[in-house]
């Protein structure tokens, strides 16, 4: 029932994470039995507590499962490909493209989750992306060696560093970035509005 009940495993961000279809509560229940764990409650009363607390709701991947499955299912079947008859991106068409389709959608997840998170945040989508765009910047580890050879990796004096694989397929940098940014935005608009109401700002 549990091996049924799973879409797919996918690793982003260091993380294994398993995509359940519409089965969460009894593969829940499965996991606590053969585990012989306490649950620390029901599905439902997690739910409920995640609406209670906003910071447990962070990481929602609801929006894009049908195609976070799919792109998973076209990875297992360049594995299988690769497997049985041997073809790989670099020596067959039909490889690359299925790879770059299985791919693409992990190696730009930050790019997906910006939308949602901008959903989420109440925030312009667009602003959102541009942020989240400048994360997967392509030639942002490449920059980022050649200043460390001089000494400048720094940010006004902050100092820079990549995780471990760039932030490509990484959650949270994604998400806190977006969450930041939403509030800043909510404070320029606030700002705004604060000196189009003052007579001296019209003079």
């Amino acid at each position: 029932m549990m091996r049924d009940s799973v879409m797919t495993v996918v690793k982003a961000g260091g993380q294994y994470q398993v995509v359940i279809g519409n089965h969460v509560s009894d593969v829940y229940a499965a996991v606590l039995a053969v585990g012989g764990v306490q649950g620390a409650g029901t599905v439902e009363a997690h739910e409920e507590a995640v609406k209670k607390n906003p910071l447990d709701a962070f990481i929602d991947f609801q929006p894009f499962l049908g195609p976070l499955a799919a792109a998973g299912i076209i990875k297992g079947v360049v594995a299988i490909l690769t497997a049985t008859l041997g073809w790989t991106a670099k020596n067959n068409g039909v490889a690359l493209v299925l790879t770059a389709a299985g791919d693409g959608f992990f190696q730009f997840l930050p790019i997906m989750i910006a939308i949602n998170a901008a959903r989420k945040f109440k925030m312009n989508d667009f602003t959102a992306l541009a942020i989240e765009a400048a994360l997967v910047y392509p030639n942002l580890e490449t920059s980022m060696t050649a200043l460390g050879k001089v000494g400048a990796v720094n940010f006004l004096g902050i100092p820079l560093s990549l995780p471990t694989g760039d932030y490509l397929s990484m959650v949270i940098p994604a998400i806190l970035a977006v969450w930041v940014a939403s509030h800043i935005e909510k404070f320029m608009k606030k700002s705004r509005q604060t000196l189009s109401k003052c007579s001296w700002f019209h003079s």
